[in-house]
């Protein structure tokens, strides 16, 4: 004799599956046997829960995209604050500070080089000779291009 389930213990069992229950607790909370479980999972619960999972995930990945924007925005903002008050100061920068707008650069470029929403590092297997041209728009992005700095020649008087 073939033991039916109930519309409303059957609902109870989906929608325990639906929280990621296991099978066996499943079973022994609406009292059947696991492999009565187990055929509806493969006839048509699986795939729903999967569909559910994937629609969570894409909202999820469209909140972080939104939340990344803001947080790239202003971390450009305060990175490029930073620059340009080391840039402008009087003193010039010492060579830490050098080493660290620099290491900011690369990381802007690596922000800012986005592919599907993931930050990507760009390799080229071939080599590219650089040109007059290319250099000189790079040197024009630095905030540290050297430039000619007045100066005086301290002479050693005898007081």
């Amino acid at each position: 004799m073939k033991k039916t389930i109930s519309k409303a213990k059957l609902e109870s069992a989906k929608n325990l599956f639906m929280e990621y229950m296991s099978v066996r607790k499943i079973a022994e909370h609406i009292g059947c046997s696991p492999g009565a479980i187990q055929y509806h999972i493969n006839k048509s619960w699986a795939e729903e829960r999967d569909l559910v999972r994937m629609e969570n995930e894409r909202e999820q990945d469209l909140v972080k995209k939104v939340q990344f924007g803001s947080i790239q925005e202003y971390t450009i903002h305060i990175m490029k604050k930073a620059l340009v008050d080391l840039a402008n100061r009087d003193r010039p920068p010492t060579m830490n500070e050098a080493k660290q707008a620099s290491e900011i650069m690369n990381i802007l470029d690596k922000i800012t080089r986005l592919d599907k929403g993931e930050a990507t590092d760009i390799v080229s297997n071939q080599e590219k000779a650089l040109t007059v041209e290319t250099i000189a728009k790079k040197l024009n992005l630095d905030p540290f291009k050297p430039q000619e700095i007045p100066f005086e020649e301290i002479t050693k008087t005898s007081d």
